[in-house]
């Protein structure tokens, strides 16, 4: 009502981009809707939904500053400790009732975007940064070297010279030449995000003895003054085959007539858009969709069948609505 207001306390992930997902009626439109966390608020709109639907969703980002500054941990009995942040809605009008939140409200987190390269290890030289490009300074005469890497998110990816390594293991390289560059390129967990950096690998050069490296920050480059001779590295161990894709589906495998749960697809090995399907539309519908959720409503009494499908993968469950 008008000068009224809830709160909630919703559980984050503090490690992530976490965004409010709401969802809204369609016969709201034209009422307002006022969404905080703490003293911040994050989104004051006028609903004006054009689709077809009867009811819809929408995400609202939590900015990283205001999460850092609200967030904090609560002991729930019997379920551990949780890191939560408080969320308040009401109307933006103080004469007018605000728009209703029908079905679903939730937290969301978004996939890490991180694409960097956060160390590198040599096993008989040494290493300095210098934005996106690593030199390994080596003795004169080496004949081979193992480099380490390590990546900024485990679920990222990693390719050297186009080709995906085991980053958990160390990469020996045999050297036919006093210069040596690879080119590594790494894909955040979303393995949509990418960084493009430069390794080269020097015999026979003292490593600088006060190394200042550059901040690695997204979109900086510091790529070499001359471009070094074609690269002669013959790696010890075979390139790591890529696993195929997967897609999970979690979420409530039971639902009451009328309700609606939320389901969610978990990518692995696999990235783009989520195509969601329902196999009997007369006893359940998808009535939203988000990136990789989908919201699913109960029509009638029975069993359905729920695929998600990306690519060539999908994943079909069955759901049982009493």
């Amino acid at each position: 009502k008008a000068g009224g207001y809830f709160k909630y306390q919703l559980v984050v992930n503090k490690d992530k981009a976490n965004s409010v997902l709401c969802q809204f009626a369609k016969e709201d439109n034209g009422k307002t809707i006022k969404i905080s966390v703490g003293d911040t608020v994050i989104a004051e709109k006028t609903l004006n939904y054009t689709g077809d639907q009867a009811f819809y969703s929408e995400y609202f980002a939590i900015p990283a500053e205001v999460l850092a500054s609200n967030v904090k941990t609560i002991q729930v009995p019997d379920n551990g400790e949780h890191n939560v942040v408080p969320v308040k809605f009401e109307s933006a009008s103080a004469s007018a009732d605000s728009a209703r939140l029908v079905g679903g409200l939730f937290m969301t987190t978004s996939y890490n975007t991180n694409a960097a390269i956060t160390e590198l290890t040599s096993s008989n030289g040494e290493v300095r940064q210098n934005g996106d490009v690593f030199t390994v300074y080596l003795p004169a005469d080496t004949g081979s070297t193992k480099l380490g890497y390590t990546i900024a998110d485990r679920y990222g990816l990693l390719y050297i010279n186009d080709e995906l390594i085991n980053d958990a293991r160390k990469q020996e390289y045999f050297l036919t030449q006093d210069t040596t560059t690879l080119s590594a390129k790494v894909y955040a967990e979303d393995h949509e995000t990418s960084k493009q950096y430069t390794i080269q690998i020097l015999r026979g050069v003292e490593a600088p003895s006060d190394p200042k490296p550059a901040p690695d920050t997204p979109g900086s480059s510091n790529p070499p003054a001359t471009q070094p001779p074609a690269p002669s590295v013959t790696p010890v161990t075979p390139p790591v085959t890529p696993k195929p894709g997967t897609v999970k589906i979690s979420g409530k495998k039971t639902v009451k007539k009328g309700k609606s749960i939320t389901l969610t697809a978990k990518l692995t090995n696999v990235s783009g858009k989520v195509k969601w399907s329902v196999n009997k539309k007369k006893l359940a519908k998808i009535t939203a969709k988000g990136k990789n959720k989908a919201k699913l409503k109960a029509l009638k009494k029975g069993k359905v069948k729920v695929t998600a499908k990306i690519k060539k993968v999908k994943k079909t469950i069955t759901i049982k609505i009493k």
